[in-house]
């Protein structure tokens, strides 16, 4: 048998070049740490093969997308795609051009929060960035000032909440549900003026949920997903301050995160005891009142947070504690063009429990903790511009 060819690819993000034997299905030789430890999720990977069987002898160039695989995996999956015939495999990495579209500058640390804090949500109006509740500070209330980078202590909450559910509509902040200081699940729903900056008692949710998203669309606000009796998604109008139960998700879990995409409601990700974290989307119609599956994540996560920006969906952080426990730094974009999430880059710490949010140009992350499944709060807050190409 002749010996294996030498093949030579970069590692993902082209920091160095490592070097791969493949024998007829298996992988020989070693690989450097950095590659060895990094994932292909960021780059399309063009797969120039040659095939030599008994009577045939091809050649000719496979296209994948290959997210959340090592390299080593990736070889070892592409020599059986061949049944051991390959016999040359070369891999040629690139930056594919919806990728490319998003990008985001490097990250500037700001004033810390005046009360560090996690598993909070956050929400923008006008310049203002207002973040309430979350362990470390259950009944606060602070807003970053982006013109002037200052923080402002707001009107305390009627009650101590955390993982609780926020949305901003019509220049106001709706917090739904959430944990209360004795971590049982809650049913409220309070609405928040900044004009008067007065918190004012809503009709409470039909059901509890602890640890769910909530969006705004067309005047309404929604919760979904988040640990309840149901998996319903729920409606809360302001006009009537009523609330309609709608169709069950496919799927229950909560610490997720949900986010608008051409008037649908996209819900990501998160966990469920005896499932684990979720990789899967779903993807809520509200004028069929119906839930489709959506694309995966490359990273199943929980306790993380998404916004819709450029275009798209921006999911970032969380936290695996199933299947070990580690923090997150990761930050996925899902494209309406690809219709597929892809890795475009790293939060400047692994955490959980972070919010994110939206001013003009800027993303902005506040706060968060660096320890999976508890609190490591140092209440760092950082701003990265971003832009599409």
């Amino acid at each position: 048998m002749a010996r294996p060819e030498r093949l030579e690819l970069p590692t993902p993000r082209f920091e160095a070049w490592c070097s791969i034997q493949l024998s007829y299905g298996r992988v020989c030789g070693s690989l450097p740490q950095t590659a060895e430890q990094s994932t292909i999720a960021r780059h399309e990977i063009a797969v120039r093969f040659r095939v030599r069987t008994q009577r045939i002898q091809s050649e000719g160039v496979a296209r994948a997308m290959l997210f959340g695989m090592n390299i080593r995996r990736m070889l070892k999956r592409a020599s059986r795609l061949f049944s051991g015939s390959l016999v040359c495999l070369t891999v040629v990495a690139g930056t594919p051009a919806a990728m490319a579209a998003f990008q985001i500058s490097a990250w500037e640390e700001l004033t810390p929060m005046p009360v560090p804090r996690s598993e909070m949500p956050a929400a923008a109006i006008a310049d203002r960035i207002y973040v309430p509740g979350g362990l470390g500070g259950t009944d606060r209330l602070a807003a970053l000032d982006t013109v002037d980078g200052r923080w402002h202590e707001l009107a305390r909450l009627p009650g101590g909440r955390h993982h609780a559910a926020l949305a901003a509509s019509d220049n106001r902040l709706y917090l739904f549900g959430g944990g209360d200081p004795r971590w049982q699940a809650s049913d409220t729903a309070w609405r928040y003026d900044p004009g008067s900056n007065r918190w004012v008692a809503l009709t409470p949710m039909p059901e509890p949920r602890y640890a769910a998203a909530a969006v705004a669309l067309g005047g309404e606000l929604y919760v979904a997903g988040g640990d309840g009796p149901t998996g319903a998604l729920l409606r809360y109008s302001p006009k009537t301050d009523t609330w309609t139960r709608l169709a069950d998700a496919r799927q229950r879990r909560e610490h997720t995160a949900a986010a608008v995409l051409n008037g649908k409601i996209h819900l990501i990700g998160g966990r469920w005891g005896g499932v684990g974290e979720l990789s899967s989307t779903e993807i809520y119609d509200p004028q069929t009142n119906t839930w489709t599956e959506g694309p995966s994540l490359n990273t199943a996560r929980g306790g993380f947070s998404a916004v819709s920006i450029g275009g798209g969906i921006l999911a970032a952080g969380g936290e695996v504690i199933f299947s070990g426990r580690k923090t997150l730094h990761t930050i996925e974009f899902l494209s309406p063009d690809t219709e597929a999430w892809r890795v475009i880059g790293d939060l400047p710490l692994a955490l959980h429990g972070v919010p994110l949010a939206i001013i003009g140009a800027d993303l902005y992350v506040l706060g968060g903790s660096e320890a999976a499944g508890g609190i490591e709060n140092r209440g760092r807050v950082f701003r990265a511009s971003w832009r599409t190409q």
